[in-house]
């Protein structure tokens, strides 16, 4: 087991956020002059002694991500017992240079530090390349209370099922603000019909929770996902879904012959910040389920996959996946439309106009991820045994657990820094060194290998 975590944060210029490009719409981003929820995380992982290197992808507006690359650096310094890397834009051009140089300029979209989809295909090639066995999402609005997080990320993977099925991929659950890992669901009686959605959720996750430890799933929690390395070589998350990229790499999972796993045991406390836009987040889901029943339609004409349909969804998310999603979508903007009187007229459009763009740019956009995908174990392959890309990665490095928490006889605590030698490759450094005939026992450095 060599597991890593990773963690996209999201960055914005200034208070707004958020592009008006559909793949670049998050669901929080964090403006440049505050200090956001990812502090909160990392505490979390510190407190309860989450002992695995933690690499942050940094997401950022066009105009500011020199200085959101900067802000997110600074952030990880406060935390020396973690072992930190930060992977900036900067990083990313790189990476997008040395790939072009491959012959992989094609792929530069579907692996870089924009849209959902990308960024966790980012994620996944750093942790192939830098040898970790398992890659841990979680998200940056999140935090760890369980000192057995670690364990039970990486229960189960790698291992046979009872039948000799694989468990490459694991998602839990989280807990909201109150404790409960229910979806809440509105008292507005203009999203009747949209509760039908969370209510079949609930219905799902009630008798997940009441099973087997480890079960097959029919959702993913993105902010909680652990993939095998024999997974992340396979299959690709899509680059070209809005939001939504945790539940859609299920179906793509199960279209070429896989599973993924729910474990029941396995948790997290969700806490995003108070700001957002329901009506960005709805443009966004209209756009998402939409393209999952094109993607859907367009699967049924490949022969050499395995077929998905949305009754074998049930009782979530069949109901979007369905025909009756369609209605559902259309219908709630509708009587939105009328219930919401600071919202009347985006909500109008949003029935009449959005909806044909989101069904337009499905049409043209959900068949681009299976020539991707076909390709994907090939790109992979040429990625993580580039050595030039390893060392890419390997410059992202902010902090390495240079320092220790020390309790003294009260129980009080205090992080002091940690006395190192690095270790050094070069001969003629090496022989330097030893004309100094240094008494390693004498410094109380006998046990570092010079």
């Amino acid at each position: 087991m060599n597991p890593v975590i990773i963690i996209p944060t999201y960055v914005s210029g200034g208070r707004k956020g958020n592009s008006s490009d559909i793949l670049e719409t998050y669901d929080h981003m964090t403006p440049l002059s505050h200090q956001g929820e990812l502090p909160r995380c990392l505490g979390s992982l510190r407190e309860n002694g989450v002992d695995a290197p933690i690499a942050i992808l940094v997401v950022s507006e066009a105009g500011c991500a020199a200085q959101a690359g900067e802000k997110i650096v600074e952030i990880a310094k406060h935390y020396p017992t973690l072992r930190i890397s930060v992977i900036t834009a900067e990083h990313e051009a790189a990476m997008h240079t040395r790939m072009s140089q491959m012959g992989l300029g094609s792929f530069l979209d579907g692996i870089a530090l924009a849209s959902y989809g990308a960024i966790r295909n980012l994620g996944m090639i750093y942790a192939l390349a830098m040898g970790y066995t398992e890659a841990i999402f979680i998200d940056d609005d999140e935090i760890v209370n369980d000192p057995e997080f670690l364990e039970k990320a990486c229960y189960g993977l790698g291992m046979l099922t009872q039948s000799d099925i694989p468990i490459l991929i694991k998602t839990g659950y989280f807990l909201n603000k109150a404790g409960d890992y229910h979806a809440k669901l509105s008292s507005k009686w203009y999203d009747k019909k949209w509760n039908l959605q969370r209510i079949g959720f609930n219905e799902w996750i009630d008798s997940a929770m009441n099973s087997s430890r480890i079960s097959v799933s029919n959702t993913v929690c993105g902010g909680l996902l652990a993939i095998h390395c024999e997974a992340m070589k396979r299959v690709s998350f899509d680059p070209w879904i809005t939001r939504g990229e945790d539940l859609d790499y299920l179906l793509n999972v199960r279209m070429y012959g896989s599973e993924v796993w729910f474990d029941n045991e396995w948790r997290i406390v969700h806490r995003p910040p108070v700001r957002k836009n329901e009506l960005i987040r709805y443009r966004q889901d209209m756009h998402r389920w939409l393209f999952e029943n094109r993607k859907l339609e367009f699967l049924s004409s490949q022969i050499d996959l395995l077929q998905i349909n949305a009754q074998m969804l049930e009782p979530y998310p069949g109901l979007m996946l369905g025909s009756k999603g369609e209605k559902i979508l259309k219908g709630t903007a509708i009587k939105r439309a009328i219930g919401c009187s600071g919202k009347r007229k985006a909500y109008w459009s949003m029935a009449r106009k959005e909806l044909k763009n989101a069904k337009a740019y499905a049409a043209e956009e959900c068949m681009r991820y299976f020539p991707f995908q076909h390709q994907w174990p090939e790109v992979v392959a040429m990625l993580t045994e580039d050595i030039a890309l390893k060392g890419i990665f390997e410059s992202t490095v902010v902090t390495s657990a240079q320092a220790e928490i020390v309790e003294d006889a009260e129980g009080e605590t205090r992080i002091e820094e940690v006395v190192s030698i690095p270790a050094v490759a070069d001969e003629e450094v090496q022989r330097e060194l030893a004309d100094f005939d240094l008494d390693l026992e004498s410094l109380g450095l006998d046990d570092i290998d010079v």
